[in-house]
């Protein structure tokens, strides 16, 4: 888990990255200078060699209408502790910056069921805006969520074997979904400090 800084004149964690044992990787950003409005979610996989974290595949979801797109991702990796680099819109050279990051302990803490479960209220973000939803995790891993606007969708939570993480899947139901009838899958971890459920959910 990294917590860090995007963008010019930033002062404030921006953006907050989970690097899973697989090299899969889920960064959620917010729009720059406006810390309380998430931006999007960058997802990839990556390896890391000689200090250097390698991807080749990170796309950029934008919640802000501007879709998905390919982002060009250099960085460097000191276990443990930094996570430094570059980003570059690989349609917009324009849309670039830099990016710092520190290691968030709470990677360390280990997941289970008995943590996870509980009720959870707040927003799904995606390309089609976002909604208030009500979500449900049960000590069996099983998820049921409702949205402010009728969408139901059902899914399932499990702990990952290494780091405070979890590998979800949800299935949305029939319109009035912003997603109707579509499987996401992703990762996501919880915060005791904040009693936060933060999850990267990305479909097909």
């Amino acid at each position: 888990i990294w917590r860090g800084v995007y963008g010019v004149g930033a002062d404030y964690p921006n953006f907050t990255a989970l690097i899973l044992e697989s090299g899969e990787f889920f960064a959620l950003y917010f729009v720059a200078g406006q810390p309380s409005l998430r931006g999007g979610l960058v997802h990839g996989h990556g390896t890391v060699s000689d200090g250097n974290f390698l991807t080749n595949d990170a796309v950029d979801f934008n919640f802000a209408g501007a879709g998905a797109s390919p982002v060009q991702l250099a960085a460097t990796a000191l276990a443990q502790a930094t996570l430094r680099g570059s980003f570059t819109a690989a349609d917009n050279p324009l849309q670039s910056g830099d990016f710092s990051s520190l290691f968030d302990q709470l990677y360390h803490q280990v997941p289970s069921l008995a943590t996870v479960a509980g009720r959870y209220d707040g927003e799904l973000d995606s390309g089609a805006g976002a909604e208030f939803f009500s979500l449900q995790v049960s000590e069996t891993g099983d998820i049921v969520a409702t949205g402010s606007g009728g969408c139901r969708a059902t899914g399932a939570v499990s702990p990952t074997a290494r780091g405070n993480a979890y590998e979800v899947e949800i299935v949305f139901g029939a319109s009035p979904c912003a997603l109707p009838d579509q499987a996401v899958t992703g990762a996501g971890f919880y915060d005791p400090n904040a009693n936060l459920l933060l999850l990267g959910l990305v479909d097909s």
